[in-house]
């Protein structure tokens, strides 16, 4: 009778998970263009290269997976932390592996830089040139565990509420450098004809974006996880983001023209 009651506790829970796994939400930063960026419309939609992306994994997958809007970066990772949120788009770091699961192999590969105001460029080599220097970061995110950990014990860093912020801050100098992703930070220097904003020629770091499923998440099972890694090897070896970048980049130009 023990070993029955055991079982039942131990085992009927997590049949009662899977079997109630029948829609996935996804989100991720919604400041990321032309991965993902919100519209000014009601409701607030998401458009951008993760949406083709999970709409054509959820086929593929037989999963029902729902691109949803969940607020800014900091909110998206906080619904994820807790639950709510099933899946998230995010670079690894040690922090947030204690409440995701990464699934493999990654979606893409982005590129970092230091973003400056050309009239007063540095050189930027490593780490190491921007120790004595004020910089910019948008609050929740992050550039890979390497730079985050070097930058919490290293460099003078003010983080600030979205990425238009940062740029408008570094066109009027009001710091030396602001640290944000390229493809998304060339969109946005588009989008506010921030002209003096420019790119240093040296990344800051190159990392990998996953898909990661939250551990407080009901469709967290092995069986989902292997649809979706399935799914994600599919994509890999067809190419998809080709595809789904050049389409959301010219998403992209085609909404800053019509604004």
């Amino acid at each position: 009778m023990l070993k029955l009651i055991l079982y039942l506790i131990l085992f009927i829970p997590a049949f009662s998970n899977a079997a109630n796994c029948d829609h996935l939400t996804v989100s991720s930063n919604p400041e990321y263009p032309p991965y993902l960026w919100h519209t000014n419309t009601q409701p607030i939609l998401l458009e951008g290269f993760l949406v083709s992306f999970m709409q054509r994994l959820s086929a593929i997958s037989g999963l029902d997976i729902e691109v949803v809007y969940t607020g800014p970066w900091v909110r998206t990772q906080s619904q994820a932390y807790d639950g709510k949120l099933d899946l998230i788009a995010a670079f690894h770091t040690e922090s947030r592996a204690q409440w995701l699961d990464y699934l493999q192999p990654e979606l893409i590969q982005t590129q970092s830089a230091v973003w400056v105001n050309k009239q007063n460029p540095f050189v930027f080599n490593q780490l190491q040139d921007l120790k004595q220097r004020t910089g910019l970061s948008v609050t929740g995110n992050s550039l890979g565990q390497e730079f985050d950990s070097y930058a919490k014990q290293n460099l003078t860093i003010v983080e600030v509420s979205s990425v238009e912020q940062g740029l408008r801050m570094l066109e009027e100098q009001r710091a030396d450098y602001l640290v944000y992703e390229l493809e998304p930070g060339k969109a946005y220097t588009t989008k506010l004809n921030t002209l003096d904003v420019i790119p240093l020629p040296v990344a800051i770091s190159s990392e990998l974006l996953f898909l990661a499923l939250s551990t407080q998440s009901k469709c967290n099972t092995e069986a989902i996880k292997e649809k979706l890694s399935r799914a994600l090897e599919t994509a890999q070896q067809e190419n998809w983001n080709e595809e789904f970048i050049e389409q959301a980049q010219q998403l992209w130009q085609q909404r800053q023209e019509n604004r």
